[in-house]
């Protein structure tokens, strides 16, 4: 992935992780979340990987923590809101 996992609502630009001031732990926990998504694809193929939907259900949820999280150290400054990642149907994304 080449861009950080935060998109501003209103532009729809990229926002980078390090233009916010919250702890390095919060910034190293989205990075490796990142850095997971589309386990749920097998890209050889092109479909839908095993187990996809327990997958994509872990990682909507540890995405879901993360953006509490970032609400949290961010507070009132900024609304956070979070995107889980779907899937349209088996077999096709």
């Amino acid at each position: 992935m080449g861009a950080d996992p935060t998109w501003c609502a209103t532009c729809r630009y990229n926002i980078e992780l390090n233009e916010f001031t919250i702890s390095d732990q919060l910034k190293r926990d989205f990075y490796e979340w990142v850095s997971r998504f589309g386990e749920w694809i097998d890209w050889d193929t092109d479909a839908l990987a095993k187990g996809w939907e327990i997958k994509v259900e872990q990682h909507n949820r540890e995405g879901d923590l993360l953006s509490k999280r970032l609400q949290g150290e961010l507070g009132e400054a900024y609304e956070i809101e979070f995107t889980p990642a779907n899937t349209i149907e088996e077999g096709h994304f």
